[in-house]
C-alpha cells in the first residue's frame, strides 16, 4: 500500500471519530469491504485504472453493521465534490474515473450509475453522485439507512430518474465479479419497503405520478405494502375482507386494488370462513404485488366473528372491513385516516359507502358492525339517519369512483327489472319497458313481479350473479320487504331507478303526498340498499350523490321505437282546422293544476287579445270558473288518452305549452313533455324549470318564459305573430328529439354500454364529458377531434356546437355522430359562450372538458385531469399547460403542490383552452357571462372563481398544443384580432362587433386582401423594371390566395383601405400608415432619410442589404426585420408571405410573453 499511501487509506469504521477527509473539489471513492486483503487489492486496480487522481477509502466493516451504513458514516466525514461508492468485488474498465467524472461535468446530472455487467443502468449498483446534489436527499447519507442489504440502491436510482439527475453511460465499466450473488435472494423486508417508500413518493423526493411510469420497471404495484416495524406503521390501514367461496369476486377485487395508489401504508388480510374456493391459489396470483395474509380458519363461521378475527390479528391501527368484490378508489384512504388522526375521539369515519374504524376501539367492543360486508349484513338506519347524514354541499367528488383506461370490459348476462307496478304508466315505460328496447343486442332483460317469484327465483340470482334494477320500489308491507330481503341475501347487484325526487319528505309539498303512490320513508328504505343508482336528471344525480354518497348514473327519458313511427306518422299527417290558433296543454294529473296555473293569467290576456286563438286540454284538469266564464266556448278539454294516441292529438296543437311551479319537486323533472311535442313538430312554450329548461335551446328548439302574466303573454305571441317561427322552431326541435332522445340513438347507446360496465363491475369509472364550439378552421378542428378520438383513454361524450358556416366542416362533425357525439347545428353562429353554455347544460358525466377548438390534446390528458381535479381541493377549474411553440401563457405563476404528485401552475389569469371542472365545481361558478360572441371568456371565469374561493390553474403535467396553426388561415385569424379591437373599443356586446362577426360567417372562407403601394406610374418607362417586379409579385400573391389590388399613384400616405395587408415600397416620403392594416415596408439598398417614428408605424420590414437592415434595427429594434439575398419576385412574393405568417403566429403569442410587441391595431 507503500505506494500509493497518498491516495488509498485504510479505515475501521470502529474508528471514525478521528478521521476526515477533504478533497473539496475532487473525486473520493468509498468501498466497504469485510475482507481487507481483498479491498487492499481492489483499491489499487481502481487507482491504477482511473486516468485521473482521486482518493480511495476502504472502510473495513470491522463490526459487521452493513454496506449502507458504513458507506453513510465514511461519507459523513468526507468533503468532496464527488463520490463513488463501490465494493470490494467491483473490477474497472481503463479509464472508469475518468469517464465518469467527464460525463457528470458535461451533463449537470447528480447520479452516474457505471456499467456492472448486470443492471444496464437499470439500478445504479455502483454509483458515482454529485455531493451538491445528493445531501439535499437524505441529510448527508449517500443511501437510505432505512435498508438492512438492498434497496438503496433502487431506491437512489429511481429518485435521480425522477427528478432528470440520472446518467447511464455504459463506457463507464465498474463489474461487479460476485460468482454467488445469482444464487441469493433478496431481502424481504427491504423489498417491501423500497416497494411502500416508491409508492409514497420516497418522503416527496420523488413525483409520484412520474414514479408511477416506473413502477412496472421496479416490479412495484403503486400500493403500499409495508413492514411491520416502519416508522409509518401509525398511519396504516388493515384491509379486511371475509370470504366464503367467491373467488372470482375476489379475483376481481384484487386486479381493481392494484391499479390505484392508496398513498398509504396497507395490508389485505383475507379471511376465509367457509366453503371449498380456490382463495389460495388466487392469493398466491397477487401475493408478489402487495403485502397479503391468508386466514383459513377451517370451519363455518360469521361474517361478524370472521371481521373480529381479522381485526385481533390486523397490524395497523385503522381498520376497514370490505365485502368480497368490493373496490375502493385512491382518496378513501389518506382522507379517512388523517381525520382520525387530527381527531382522537372519532371511533370511526364513514367515507362513501365505506367506514375506517380504529382497532383499538373494535377490540374493545369485542365486536364488529360491518358498514359493507356480505349481503345480508348491510345495515339498515332509519330515514331521518340517512337524510341526516347527507351533505350540506354537494361535491360529486365525494362519490366513489375509480380511473379506469379498460376498454373491453364484459356485461353481466342478465338485467332483471323490478317494476314498483306492471301497469304501463308513465313511468313504467320510460323507465322499464323503453329500457329493455333500449339494452336489446346488450344485455338479456326480464321483467319480474316481485310478488310472484318463489325460491327457484332467488336460487338463480346466486347462481348468475346478475343486475337487479329497482324500479321506483319501495318497502310499504311484509311482502316487498320480504322480497327485499331474500334478494339481497343472494349477492346480486341491486340498482335503484328513479325518476321523481319521493323519497325525501322535506322536499315534498304537503298537498302532494296524497299523488305519490307510497310514502317517502318506504322509497328511503328501499333505496339505502342498493350498490348503484339510475336516474332521469342531473339534479336527480346531485341529491341522491349528497344523500347515499354512492355511484349514480344519469340515463335519460328516451322517446321508443314506437313513438318515434307514431309520431312521424302524426306529424306527416297533421292539419289545423281553419285559421285558428290551437294553444295545447296536456296535464298528466291533477297534480299538475299548481303548474297551469303558473301560465293561465297570460294565456286569458292572449285569449282576449287573439279572437282566433282556442285553448285545447287533455286530462285532469280543473280550470277557475272566471276563466271558463270568459273564454269557455273557445276551451276544449278532453280526458286523458292513451300514449299510442298522444302523438295524433299534439300534431293537433300550434304550440304546446310547458308550465311548472318553481318549486323543489318540479326541478328534478325530466323534459318528457318536451320530447313528445318535439317529436311531432310541435314547438313549446315552457317554463324555465327543470331538465327541460336545460333541454331546450331558447329561441332555437323551443321558448322559455318566467312564471308570469306578461311572459307567457308575451311567449304566446312570439309564436302567432310569426307564423314562419312555428315551423322553423318545431322542425329544429323535431331534428333534435328524434337525432339524439330515442332508444335508437347510438350516441345514447354509448352512454348505456359505458353505465352498464359500471353496473356489472360494481364500481363507477370516471367518465367526461367533452364540450367544443365549432368555428374555427377546418383542420383545426379535425386535430382536435382526431386528438379526442386517439388519446381520450376513459369514457366520454363529445358534445359539439357548430358555429361555423362552412360545408365541409359540418360535413366532417356529422361523420363524427356515431362516435359517441352530440352535434347541434342551427345554421347560425350564436357566439362562443351561449353555445358553450348550452352544451354545459347537457353535459351528462361528472367531470366536464371544455376544449378549443384549436387546441390539441396530449396521450393520457383524461385520467391526468381527474386525478388533478381530485386532489385539489376546492376546485373551481383547472387547464392544460403548453407546447412552446403553442399560443398563450404557459409555465407561469406559484406551483402548488397536491396528493398524488399533482403540480399545478397558479398564475393571476388562467387560459380557457381547456376548461377542466366537474358538475359540482361548475355550478358553484355559473354558466359563461353571455357578452358578446368572441372573447374574454375565460378570464371572468377565471376571476368569479377565484371570488368564490375556488382554485383554478394549469396542470403541470398536462402539456397541450393551442393554436399551433394559426400562420395558416391568416384571413381568419386578422379577422378574430380585430374583432377582439373592436370589442375593446365599442365594448362587447356593441351591434358593431356582432354584425362583423356575422357576416364572417355567413361569407364563409375569403382570401387574405393586399395592396401593393408602389408609388409610380406603371406606365412609365423609367420605372418599367419595378413596375416588372410589381406585377410578377402580384401575380405570386394570388397564386397563394391573395386578393390583390395595386396603388401605384403618388399620393402619400396611401388612401385608407379595409385590406388586410398594405406592401409598401418606401418613396422617400415619412408619413404614419393605417394601423388597421398590417403594413410590411419594403426597403432598398438606397434608403436615406429614415427616422424612427416613420418605421415604428410598420409591422414588418423588408430589406435587400444587410447594412439596410442594421441600420433599421439600430433605430427600431423591436420591428421584426428580414433581409433578402436576391431580389426576384419569387424571393420576394414568398418573404411577404412569410412575414404576413410570422404576424398572424406571433400577434398575441409575442405580446402576452414580452418578446415582441406589435401594436395594439385600433
Amino acid at each position: 500500500m507503500s505506494e500509493y499511501e497518498q491516495q488509498i487509506q485504510f479505515l475501521d469504521v470502529s474508528g471514525l471519530n478521528d478521521f476526515s477527509c477533504d478533497f473539496k473539489d475532487g473525486v473520493v471513492v468509498i468501498m466497504p469491504c469485510i475482507d481487507r486483503k481483498k479491498g487492499e487489492e481492489t483499491a489499487k486496480v481502481l487507482y491504477r485504472r482511473a486516468a485521473i487522481d482521486c482518493r480511495i477509502l476502504i472502510a473495513f466493516d470491522s463490526l459487521r453493521q452493513g454496506f449502507i451504513k458504513t458507506l453513510n458514516d465514511t461519507a459523513a466525514r468526507v468533503n468532496a465534490g464527488y463520490i463513488v461508492y463501490t465494493a470490494q468485488d467491483a473490477w474497472p474498465g481503463r479509464g472508469w474515473l475518468e469517464c465518469a467524472l467527464n460525463s457528470l461535468e458535461e451533463s449537470g446530472k447528480g447520479l452516474l450509475a457505471f456499467n456492472d455487467g448486470k443492471w444496464r443502468g437499470h439500478i445504479a449498483s455502483f454509483g458515482m453522485v454529485r455531493t451538491s446534489w445528493v445531501n439535499k436527499l437524505y441529510g448527508g447519507d449517500i443511501l437510505y439507512s432505512g435498508y438492512k442489504a438492498h434497496g438503496a440502491d433502487n431506491e437512489l436510482t429511481v429518485i435521480a430518474r425522477v427528478q432528470g439527475m440520472y446518467l447511464y453511460n455504459p463506457e463507464c465499466t465498474l463489474v461487479e465479479i460476485d460468482p454467488d450473488k445469482d444464487g441469493r435472494s433478496s431481502n424481504p423486508e427491504d423489498k417491501a419497503l423500497f416497494r411502500m417508500r416508491f409508492a409514497q413518493g420516497f418522503d416527496g423526493l420523488g413525483d409520484v405520478h412520474r414514479l408511477k411510469k416506473l413502477a412496472a420497471e421496479y416490479n412495484v404495484p403503486m400500493v403500499c405494502p409495508i413492514k411491520p416495524d416502519d416508522s409509518r406503521r401509525n398511519a396504516g390501514v388493515s384491509i379486511i375482507i371475509p370470504i366464503s367461496n367467491d373467488t372470482h369476486a375476489l379475483k376481481r377485487q384484487l386486479e381493481f386494488f392494484f391499479r390505484v395508489n392508496t398513498f398509504q401504508p396497507v395490508e389485505i388480510v383475507i379471511i376465509e370462513h367457509g366453503g371449498a374456493g380456490d382463495t389460495l391459489g388466487v392469493v398466491a396470483d397477487y401475493a408478489a404485488e402487495a403485502f397479503i395474509r391468508f386466514i383459513n380458519r377451517g370451519r363455518k363461521h360469521t361474517v361478524a366473528d370472521s371481521c373480529y378475527f381479522g381485526a385481533a390479528r390486523a397490524r395497523y391501527p385503522y381498520l376497514l372491513f370490505l365485502k368480497n368484490g368490493e373496490v375502493i378508489t385512491s382518496d378513501i384512504l389518506p382522507a379517512a385516516v388523517a381525520r382520525l388522526k387530527r381527531e382522537p375521539s372519532l371511533a370511526s369515519l364513514k367515507t362513501s359507502s365505506f367506514e375506517v374504524l380504529r382497532k383499538r376501539k373494535i377490540i374493545e367492543s369485542h365486536c364488529v358492525t360491518v358498514t359493507s360486508s356480505e349481503p345480508g349484513d348491510r345495515n339498515q338506519g332509519s330515514a331521518q339517519e340517512i337524510l341526516a347524514n347527507a351533505e350540506a354541499e354537494w361535491d360529486t367528488r365525494n362519490c366513489p369512483s375509480i380511473v379506469s383506461v379498460e376498454k373491453n370490459i364484459p356485461l353481466a348476462g342478465r338485467l332483471y327489472v323490478v317494476p314498483r307496478t306492471m301497469s304501463p304508466r308513465n313511468t313504467t315505460r320510460y323507465r322499464s319497458f323503453h329500457l329493455r328496447e333500449f339494452c336489446r343486442d346488450l344485455i338479456d332483460v326480464r321483467f319480474v313481479d316481485h310478488a310472484k317469484e318463489g325460491p327457484d327465483f332467488f336460487e338463480r340470482l346466486r347462481r348468475e350473479k346478475p343486475l337487479v334494477l329497482l324500479q321506483r320500489f319501495a318497502a310499504k308491507d311484509r311482502g316487498t320487504r320480504d322480497f327485499l330481503d331474500r334478494l339481497i341475501s343472494t349477492q346480486a347487484r341491486i340498482v335503484y331507478d328513479m325518476d321523481d325526487q319521493i323519497f325525501d319528505r322535506s322536499e315534498i309539498e304537503d298537498w302532494r303526498i296524497p299523488g305519490i303512490a307510497d310514502h317517502p320513508e318506504q322509497y328511503l328504505e328501499c333505496m339505502q340498499h342498493a350498490d348503484q343508482f339510475l336516474v332521469s336528471t342531473k339534479e336527480l344525480r346531485r341529491r341522491l350523490e349528497m344523500v347515499f354518497k354512492k355511484p349514480v348514473h344519469v340515463l335519460h327519458n328516451l322517446l321508443s321505437a314506437e313513438q318515434v313511427s307514431l309520431s312521424r306518422q302524426a306529424a306527416a299527417e297533421k292539419e289545423h282546422a281553419g285559421d285558428e290558433f290551437i294553444i295545447g296543454y296536456a296535464s298528466g294529473s291533477a297534480t299538475h293544476d299548481r303548474d297551469l296555473a303558473q301560465a293561465l293569467d297570460g294565456i286569458a290576456r292572449f285569449l282576449a287579445d287573439v279572437p282566433e286563438a282556442g285553448f285545447h286540454c287533455i286530462g285532469d284538469v280543473d280550470l277557475p270558473a272566471s276563466f271558463m266564464n270568459a273564454h269557455g266556448s273557445r276551451v276544449t278539454i278532453q280526458p286523458k288518452v292513451d300514449w299510442r294516441d298522444l302523438p295524433r292529438i299534439l300534431a293537433g296543437f300550434h304550440v304546446q305549452i310547458i308550465p311548472l311551479e318553481d318549486c323543489s319537486f318540479n326541478r328534478y323533472k325530466s323534459q318528457i313533455r318536451f320530447l313528445e311535442s318535439a317529436a311531432v313538430g310541435v314547438p313549446v312554450l315552457a317554463s324555465a324549470v327543470g331538465e327541460q329548461a336545460q333541454t331546450i335551446i331558447h329561441g332555437y328548439t323551443g321558448c322559455l318564459c318566467p312564471n308570469t302574466e306578461e311572459g307567457w303573454y308575451q311567449g304566446l305571441h312570439w309564436y302567432f305573430d310569426d307564423p314562419g317561427r312555428l315551423r322553423t322552431i318545431g322542425d329544429r326541435a323535431s331534428d333534435m328529439a328524434l337525432r339524439y332522445w330515442t332508444t335508437g340513438s347510438e350516441f345514447r347507446r354509448h352512454r348505456l354500454k359505458d353505465i352498464l360496465r359500471d353496473l356489472t363491475l360494481g364500481v363507477m369509472r370516471d367518465k367526461v364529458s367533452i364540450i367544443v364550439v365549432a368555428y374555427n378552421p377546418l383542420p383545426d378542428i379535425m386535430a382536435l377531434c382526431e386528438s379526442i378520438k386517439a388519446y381520450t383513454n376513459i369514457p366520454y361524450e363529445l358534445l359539439i356546437w357548430v358555429n361555423s358556416p362552412d360545408p365541409r366542416t359540418k360535413e366532417y362533425l356529422n361523420s363524427l355522430v356515431p362516435w359517441r357525439t352530440y352535434l347541434v347545428d342551427l345554421n347560425t353562429n350564436v357566439g362562443k359562450a351561449p353555445a358553450a353554455n348550452h352544451l354545459f347544460k347537457i353535459a351528462a358525466e361528472r367531470f366536464i372538458a371544455g376544449l378549443d377548438d384549436d387546441f390539441i390534446l396530449p396521450e393520457s390528458w383524461a385520467e391526468n385531469m381527474i386525478r388533478a381535479a381530485k386532489a385539489v381541493p376546492d376546485l373551481g377549474w383547472l387547464s392544460a399547460d403548453l407546447t412552446p411553440d403553442s399560443s398563450g401563457i404557459r409555465g407561469r405563476g406559484e406551483v402548488c403542490s397536491y396528493p398524488g404528485g399533482v403540480d399545478i401552475y397558479k398564475p393571476s389569469g388562467v387560459g380557457g383552452w381547456m376548461v377542466f371542472t366537474t358538475a359540482s365545481a361548475r355550478e358553484k361558478i355559473g354558466f359563461y357571462r353571455e357578452h358578446g360572441l368572441y372573447g374574454g371568456i375565460d378570464g371572468d371565469y377565471n376571476r368569479r372563481a377565484r371570488r368564490l374561493g375556488l382554485n383554478t390553474g394549469y396542470v403541470r403535467d398536462v402539456v397541450g398544443r393551442h393554436k399551433i396553426s394559426r400562420d395558416r388561415f391568416p384571413a381568419w385569424e386578422l379577422f378574430k384580432q380585430r374583432i377582439q379591437d373592436e370589442m375593446r373599443i365599442h365594448g362587447k356586446e356593441s351591434d358593431k362587433v356582432s354584425d362583423k362577426f356575422t357576416d364572417f360567417f355567413q361569407n364563409g372562407y375569403r382570401p387574405l386582401t393586399c395592396t401593393i403601394k408602389a408609388g409610380f406610374n406603371s406606365g412609365n418607362e423609367q420605372d418599367s423594371e419595378a413596375a416588372a417586379l410589381v406585377s410578377h409579385l402580384q401575380r405570386g400573391l394570388e397564386s397563394l390566395d391573395y386578393r390583390v389590388r395595386l396603388d401605384c399613384s403618388r399620393e402619400f400616405p396611401p388612401e385608407k383601405t379595409r385590406d388586410d395587408v398594405v406592401l409598401h415600397f418606401f418613396s422617400g416620403r415619412l408619413y404614419k400608415p393605417d394601423d388597421y392594416n398590417l403594413n410590411l415596408l419594403w426597403l432598398e439598398a438606397a434608403a436615406n432619410g429614415l427616422t424612427r417614428d416613420f418605421l415604428i408605424g410598420f409591422d414588418y420590414i423588408l430589406c435587400d442589404a444587410q447594412d439596410t437592415a442594421e441600420m433599421v434595427e439600430s433605430l427600431a429594434p423591436e420591428i421584426k426585420t428580414t433581409v433578402l439575398k436576391t431580389k426576384t419576385g419569387q424571393d420576394m412574393t414568398d418573404a411577404i408571405h412569410e412575414a404576413v405568417r410570422f404576424i398572424v403566429k406571433n400577434y398575441v403569442h409575442y405580446k402576452s410573453e414580452g418578446l415582441y410587441r406589435l401594436r395594439n391595431k385600433g
